[in-house]
């Protein structure tokens, strides 16, 4: 299973949000992309794709990246 969206209510945003990040950071380390255990991208051209569709989210719809935020 990949989940790749997640459900809340606007209500509980701010907790989510907050307890998310202390997770990845709890899973991590400070820095995720020093890490061996975190993922990544199979090829450039998927890599590429996906911060292609989070700049067009944030750019369109106004979203924001809660997390990270660095590609390369």
């Amino acid at each position: 299973m990949a989940p790749d969206y997640v459900i809340c209510h606007r209500s509980k945003y701010a907790e989510f949000t907050a307890k998310l990040s202390q997770a990845v950071e709890s899973f991590f380390g400070p820095d995720a992309s020093a890490s061996g255990d975190y993922c990544r991208m199979c090829t450039v051209t998927h890599a590429e794709r996906a911060v292609k569709l989070m700049e067009t989210a944030v750019a369109k719809d106004g979203a924001k990246v809660i997390c990270g935020g660095a590609s390369s």
